[in-house]
């Protein structure tokens, strides 16, 4: 490699500034899990809360103030069919309720508030299940919901559908009773160009693919350095497309 070359590539690659590091793009699933924590911490002490598909139920230590209820269906064990992204190891056995999403035993307008986080990509019938999951929620009540814009296969074969949009949301919680909604973008186009770039470069190497080379890191590292930089500018390509979005709602 030329003199200069390695030290390029080496800056290129390096820790990046305050600020870098909160990109959806770089950190995905920990932004949206700060977004969940500050939408729980909001809720009003004592509310009783139902957690949709709550899985291995990472959020139920925001809820010590809240009357906390969990649900899942439980088939998913971290293998799947081994042909999308899996998790390896994973057990919801550990629930209060096992049951698929549409028929949770519990009757209408029971709970304060709903939380379903990165779950209608899991079920055949997303429209139908949301239509379940509001109908649980009293009025004045809240749901704390968030999907997929654009998404890989993940949990594979319970994954069904992706591109939950702001049109999907607005036309469906406004028919559902919902008055008001905050809609918040998981980052813009850049960051989904950041993430299938980090995640094509984790899944070569699992497949088994030759190394780059060193001139093909620096043009990824380049790559990688222009989209953090037109990402860090942007304010408005999520309307274009998103990783997902998180939503607020209340039927006041």
């Amino acid at each position: 490699m030329p003199i200069g070359l390695n030290s390029l590539l080496q800056n290129l690659i390096a820790p990046r500034p305050d600020g870098w590091a909160n990109l959806p793009g770089h950190q995905n699933g920990p932004h949206r899990d700060r977004w969940v924590q500050a939408q729980l911490a909001a809720l009003p002490a004592g509310w009783r809360l139902l957690d949709v598909g709550a899985g291995e139920m990472p959020y139920k230590k925001f809820c010590a103030h809240l009357e906390y209820v969990s649900q899942d269906f439980a088939a998913y064990e971290g293998q799947g069919d081994g042909k999308g992204l899996q998790m390896g190891k994973f057990s919801a056995q550990s629930v209060d309720m096992v049951c698929d999403i549409l028929e949770i035993p519990a009757p209408e307008h029971s709970f304060d508030a709903v939380l379903c986080t990165e779950v209608l990509e899991h079920v055949p019938d997303p429209v139908r299940a949301l239509e379940k999951i509001c109908g649980l929620i009293r009025p004045s009540g809240r749901l704390l919901i968030t999907a997929p814009f654009s998404s890989l296969a993940h949990f594979t074969p319970y994954y069904y559908c992706t591109g939950f949009s702001e049109y999907f949301w607005k036309f469906h919680l406004e028919r559902l009773g919902f008055t008001k909604m905050d809609i918040t973008p998981l980052g813009g186009i850049y960051d989904v160009a950041m993430e299938r770039l980090r995640r094509s470069h984790q899944l070569a190497s699992e497949a088994g693919l030759p190394p780059l080379t060193r001139w093909q890191m620096l043009a990824f590292s380049i790559a990688r350095n222009v989209l953090e930089r037109w990402s860090l500018a942007d304010s408005s390509s999520h309307a274009v497309n998103t990783m997902g979005l998180m939503v607020s709602a209340s039927k006041e």
